[in-house]
């Protein structure tokens, strides 16, 4: 949740995307509205102090910054390409 009350949510249409960012601008009733960004097969999500998004995008395998207004992606971690095994 931002300083405003809003909450960030991530959807995936379909097994393999695209994935789209939604802000809940009245979590009580469920209204949201779509941001201008999308992913690959988006995954773990945070918000941090100055209301940045962080995302990690399996599908692009990078973990990407959003900062407000929400418009666009900033790849800043290039992902491992193999997952390791335990």
């Amino acid at each position: 949740m931002d300083a405003h009350g809003n909450v960030f949510g991530a959807w995936l249409f379909g097994s393999n995307g695209p994935g789209y960012l939604v802000e809940f601008t009245n979590f009580g009733k469920c209204q949201y509205q779509g941001l201008g960004v999308t992913l690959v097969l988006p995954g773990g999500m945070d918000l941090d102090k100055s209301d940045n998004i962080t995302i990690c995008d399996q599908g692009a395998k990078t973990v990407d910054i959003i900062k407000p207004p929400y418009t666009k992606v900033s790849p800043i971690w290039a992902l491992a390409t193999t997952i390791p095994t335990m």
